[in-house]
Parts: C-alpha cells; sequence; structure tokens
C-alpha cells in the first residue's frame, strides 16, 4: 500500500506484553492472513495487508528501547490499522490475553 492511499488511521491497544496472541485472534476473528516480520525499527510485528487496509501488530516499545505511542503507555501492544477501508470488529475484541481497545482515530 502506498502513503497517499492511506485515508485514515485507528490505532488500537490491548494491555499484554505478547503480540503473538493478539495478532493470532485477530487472524481467526477477520479472516485475514497475518505475517511475522522482523525490524530494527520495529522489532517483531505482524502484518496483514490486504482489502484496503493494513493492519500491523506491534509492541509498544522497539528494540532499541524507542516508545511507538508515548501517549498510551498502558497498552504495551498496539494494532495500528491504516488504508481506505475500515477494517469492522477489532475493537472490543476478546483475545485469550485481553480486549482490544481503540485509542485515537485520524481521517
Amino acid at each position: 500500500m502506498r502513503e497517499s492511499d492511506t485515508d485514515m488511521e485507528i490505532l488500537y491497544g490491548i494491555r499484554t506484553d505478547d503480540p503473538f496472541p493478539v495478532a493470532k485472534a485477530l487472524q481467526s476473528s477477520l479472516g485475514r492472513q497475518f505475517e511475522g516480520r522482523e525490524s530494527t525499527y520495529k522489532g517483531d510485528y505482524w502484518l496483514s495487508d490486504e482489502g484496503g487496509a493494513k493492519i500491523t501488530v506491534l509492541e509498544w516499545m522497539s528494540p532499541e528501547g524507542d516508545v511507538h505511542e508515548p501517549d498510551f503507555p498502558d497498552y504495551k501492544v498496539l494494532i495500528r490499522v491504516e488504508g481506505s477501508t475500515p477494517v469492522q470488529g477489532i475493537a472490543g475484541l476478546e483475545t485469550p490475553v485481553g480486549v482490544i481497545e481503540q485509542l485515537r482515530e485520524l481521517r
């Protein structure tokens, strides 16, 4: 997805330290494939990029100690949705490690 295709960004969070079960729960609930990725900036993260929306599941802090979202320190796992198509069913989703909450929406 190109940057110019991004019409919205919605940030969700969950109060857990482990992003893997969150990505698996999203995959199961949304019917989207999530691929594990590695980045020196983001650390290990999971990505689904299909249907006009990119969903990224990542930890709140990078491997270098940089905080991705300093406004939300209680949410150690973040879910960022970017794109031109809204994705229903993320906010309120119960995962094995807690419930996903919407934190911010930008359009």
